[in-house]
């Protein structure tokens, strides 16, 4: 597998690489953020984001255990809105530099909301990417 970084990164630029790791630059090199076994996925809950549904709101930070996790893409996360599996990409976009979610409709008050992060690397690196 060949992995094709950008040829002129900034200091701190991150880089969502084909083999499912995320890199970061440091200036002088690229340095993987994290490590995966061949095979093994990592899932985590999402903590809910329920109770800001208003109706208006489209987008929310997605969190396990409070603080804010960065998802590869759209589809390595599952969530449910009112009981209902949302399609990646449709019905919502993650942003992968700030760990937002944000829903093509604004859920709405008293909606549920269930969520899965899949992952290759643990939680502490996934937190920290």
């Amino acid at each position: 597998m060949t992995l094709n970084f950008p040829s002129s990164p900034a200091t701190g630029d991150i880089f969502n690489a084909s083999n499912g790791l995320a890199y970061i630059f440091d200036g002088i090199k690229w340095t993987s953020q994290g490590s995966f076994s061949t095979g093994t996925v990592n899932v985590f809950k999402i903590d809910s984001i329920a109770s800001s549904f208003n109706g208006s709101l489209k987008t929310f930070d997605l969190k396990i255990e409070t603080k804010v996790v960065k998802p590869i893409n759209d589809q390595a996360v599952l969530i449910s809105v009112n009981n209902v599996i949302l399609e990646p990409t449709v019905a919502y976009q993650i942003n992968t530099n700030t760990g937002q979610i944000t829903f093509t409709t604004a859920p709405t008050n008293g909606h549920a909301f269930f969520g899965i992060v899949f992952s290759r690397i643990p939680l502490i690196d996934a937190v920290n990417n």
